[in-house]
């Protein structure tokens, strides 16, 4: 950092001298504090973005897993003998998640049984279940059945697919039957059902929130820098005046008042003052008493004499009489 600084000087960039003569010491901890509370607010801000995105994917995956079971259940019974009270219970429980844009029931073969479109969002485009995704959800177990696809143009927009099973416990006779005790069980695939997922209101929500969550990050680190600035300046207020005795010293005056300090550093930095001023004075009255005294004997000399003349003709003229010397060698 010095190196650079010294190459820097010499370089005789037009302007960096007098750049260095106008830094301050409240300046530079002002610009370290901004910059400390700019890289800390950009973290923040950042890893809470950051946060949101995984808990949205989080619960896109865990509501969807959620929503498909339940319409498992809710579609089963279409297989059998659907009637308009099974069609109400899908659409009532579609509408009751701004997120679920369509729900589409496949038969074994992959022609639609059933779809139930959300009108807040008929403009999601979801194309059907082709051979490849149904041979997918064919080859798969029953205990994981699951199909995801998150690869649409639209981030928002999630996709769940499963397959539809009609599980069953053979047993050889309906007398002395025991379900508790378990037995072989046969699964026989009803279809499939495709759930269509538009998350834009959630993210849209979530996006709102982080926005106020961000701002009000912003104003408290404002309101720190601000406050950090006004601690500043009162910490350095001692020291600030210290600038206009320094001044006045390097001109030659003497005089000059020297306040007491509540820190340490700053009392040192005024004692030193007050020592040196202290040490001045000394010295001057030093240099005068040997320019008019004689150093053998002590007594004045012809500067002290001559200082003694200017004030008494000084004197006698300022009232008017009479006044004379007396030489004796």
């Amino acid at each position: 950092m010095h190196s650079l600084a010294a190459r820097l000087r010499a370089l005789r960039i037009p302007g960096l001298r007098r750049l260095e003569l106008n830094r301050s010491l409240l300046g530079d901890f002002v610009l370290l504090h901004i910059a400390i509370a700019t890289l800390v607010g950009a973290l923040s801000i950042s890893g809470m973005w950051w946060a949101t995105d995984r808990v949205v994917k989080e619960n896109q995956r865990k509501w969807a897993t959620l929503w498909v079971e339940r319409l498992d259940l809710l579609g089963s019974p279409l297989y059998v003998v659907p009637d308009e009270g099974e069609f109400l219970r899908i659409r009532e429980y579609v509408e009751s998640f701004d997120e679920i844009a369509v729900v589409r029931y496949y038969r074994p073969d992959g022609s639609l049984l059933h779809e139930e479109l959300s009108g807040e969002h008929e403009k999601t485009e979801l194309p059907l279940l082709d051979n490849a995704d149904r041979a997918w959800l064919s080859r798969t177990a029953t205990k994981n059945p699951y199909r995801v696809d998150d690869s649409a143009s639209d981030d928002n927009v999630y996709r769940i697919s499963t397959s539809l099973w009609a599980e069953a416990i053979l047993a050889d006779g309906l007398m002395g039957f025991d379900p508790s005790a378990g037995g072989e069980e046969d699964a026989t695939r009803l279809g499939f059902v495709d759930l269509g997922l538009d998350y834009s209101p959630y993210r849209a929500a979530m996006n709102r929130r982080v926005m106020q969550w961000s701002l009000g990050i912003l104003i408290g680190i404002l309101v720190l820098s601000i406050t950090g600035l006004l601690w500043f300046q009162r910490a350095l207020r001692p020291l600030h005046k210290l600038r206009a005795p320094l001044s006045s010293l390097a001109q030659g005056n003497l005089e000059v008042p020297v306040d007491s300090a509540e820190h340490a550093e700053l009392a040192a930095i005024n004692d030193a003052l007050a020592s040196t001023i202290n040490a001045l004075h000394q010295r001057d009255r030093e240099i005068r008493e040997a320019a008019s005294h004689d150093a053998l004997t002590g007594l004045q000399g012809r500067v002290g004499l001559n200082e003694r003349l200017k004030e008494e003709i000084q004197l006698a003229r300022d009232s008017d009489r009479s006044s004379a010397v007396l030489f004796i060698d």
